[in-house]
């Protein structure tokens, strides 16, 4: 239910709360009101730091910023509005942007008040992780509302994501790419792959480095506990240009000579793809996208279904599924869960 009017009468609760800014603009949002985009300025203004705490510390940072920004103060009627927008069949970039707000707010002070989810089981869910990494592409962060467009592009809300969708189509859109290509893959044809799919999923990317020159945790973790002997090696070494060598001269081969063997079924191939383009990381993001890619090119080489894989994004316990037998891959040297995996996602295996 929206929050109605100052003159239809409300709660002094309610009045409290309006006079929030970012009450006053979802409200506004919510009511297609002409004030929304002044009021969006105010929260824009409000929340300014918000880039710079999410890109240096990620997860903690959001839990301070919700203590220093008195977020427990607008709860729980931002929420309200959050879900009275989700039931609306088409959503505005407006309403997303009040819908992924709501989620990050929401998802912070439950902690600090002791509650439970009430936005996911409806299906609105937001990745802190997924959001902050937009802000590795300093380039689509020219305004300083620029952080309200990337939150709009990464909420799921009625099992849609904007991003998700444009990740979809520069997947089938690459797919039909790699297909044409005879005998092999090279690293060309990866880089524009690459080009490809950051350009369909942030159409006005100007400078697009296809590989990663930075470390990040997730490489101190690897080097530190993987015990796969053969992934080890190959995200050992922290630069763009050592990454491009491990993909031309170790990844590369190894893949090519897969597309070429007559063996259709082999959930062993599929884990080795999957487990070591996503373990070596190379992209400075969308490595996700380019792994299922070159799985889904394995497939088709092989005459198998694709996998559905907006499908499994959609369920967060079929992606927490892959993301766990990956981890027995790469911290356990167990590559038989993630050979499951794929027997159980893909029919003819």
């Amino acid at each position: 239910m929206l929050i109605p009017d100052n003159e239809l009468g409300l709660s002094s609760h309610q009045a409290t709360s309006l006079a929030h800014p970012v009450l006053q603009w979802a409200n506004a949002v919510a009511n297609n009101l002409d004030t929304a985009p002044h009021l969006r300025n105010s929260v824009v203004e409000m929340h300014h730091d918000l880039r710079g705490e999410l890109s240096r510390r990620r997860y903690r940072a959001i839990f301070d910023y919700t203590r220093s920004h008195n977020w427990t103060t607008i709860e729980p009627d931002l929420t309200d509005h959050a879900l009275s927008l989700s039931k609306q069949p088409e959503l505005s970039q407006s309403q997303l942007e009040v819908i992924g707000f709501a989620k990050l707010v929401h998802s912070e002070t439950r902690l600090l008040l002791g509650k439970r989810d009430e936005m996911y089981p409806l299906g609105i869910k937001l990745d802190p992780v997924e959001f902050g990494a937009r802000f590795d592409f300093s380039e689509d962060f020219g305004d300083g509302a620029d952080w309200l467009t990337a939150m709009a592009s990464v909420v799921w809300v009625n099992g849609k994501q904007l991003e998700a969708e444009a990740k979809e189509e520069a997947r089938v859109g690459n797919l039909g790419y790699l297909q044409e290509l005879q005998p092999k893959v090279d690293i060309d044809d990866i880089e524009y792959v690459y080009q490809q799919t950051v350009r369909a999923i942030r159409p006005n990317a100007t400078t697009v480095p296809v590989f990663r020159a930075l470390d990040t945790e997730g490489d101190t973790l690897l080097n530190s506990f993987c015990r796969n002997p053969r992934l080890r090696y190959l995200v050992t070494h922290s630069s763009a240009t050592m990454r491009r060598r491990v993909i031309e001269n170790h990844f590369l081969p190894q893949y090519n000579e897969l597309l070429q063997e007559p063996d259709p079924y082999d959930p062993i191939s599929l884990a080795w793809i999957y487990g070591t383009y996503i373990g070596i990381h190379p992209h400075p993001d969308y490595n996700g996208t380019m792994t299922r890619t070159l799985v889904d090119n394995y497939l088709h080489k092989r005459g198998l279904p694709m996998i559905d894989w907006l499908q499994i994004k959609k369920d967060i316990d079929a992606e927490m599924e892959l993301v766990k037998a990956w981890d027995k891959y790469a911290f356990a040297g167990d590559r038989e869960i993630l050979e499951d995996w794929f027997r159980g996602h893909v029919p003819s295996l």
